[in-house]
């Protein structure tokens, strides 16, 4: 029996053809949140308003940011284990630096992303382990922020809270 023969009596036994199968997994994010977002509201039906997902995603952008970073790396098979503690070491400066000295903030701002950009040359020329030189890394980054931020607090840029806090006109959301 060949494989065509196969996959033929299967389609004809009731199993979903390939196109389908396609779009079942093409559509399985928009599925997942979507559950999510149910299990949500019946948790926290207070959550399903426009202050609620103004809270619930309010970090999603330096997160989808982060995830894009991430995918990047994946894509040549290796590993990031310092985004997560880059991007908070970035917080750090945004909330001291870049709100009472702007000049010295951006200057910080764009040295980390040469660094950044450094390692990364520095894993392919020397062929490096990305994983040891990114686990390194992130102790790094943790402890800048750390130096420069020992307890939470910090203020945002005014135009930063602004563009965060910007609500959609004519939105049906109330808040």
């Amino acid at each position: 029996m060949s494989a065509a023969s196969l996959d033929k009596s299967i389609d004809s036994a009731g199993a979903l053809p390939q196109a389908s199968l396609r779009y079942l997994r093409a559509a399985l994010p928009a599925v997942s949140f979507g559950l999510i977002l149910l299990a949500i509201a019946y948790l926290n039906p207070r959550a399903i308003s426009y202050f609620g997902f103004n809270l619930m995603l309010n970090l999603a952008i330096p997160i989808a940011l982060a995830t894009i970073a991430q995918m990047f790396v994946i894509t040549i098979n290796d590993l990031d284990l310092s985004i997560g503690t880059f991007v908070g070491f970035i917080g750090c400066v945004t909330a001291t630096w870049l709100h009472d000295d702007p000049a010295l903030g951006w200057a910080v701002l764009a040295a980390s992303v040469a660094v950044y950009a450094g390692l990364g040359a520095l894993i392919h020329l020397r062929n490096l382990p990305s994983i040891v030189v990114t686990l390194g890394m992130s102790f790094v980054w943790q402890g800048l922020a750390i130096l420069l931020l020992p307890k939470p607090g910090g203020k945002p840029p005014g135009w930063l809270l602004a563009f965060m806090n910007f609500k959609v006109p004519l939105s049906h959301f109330r808040s």
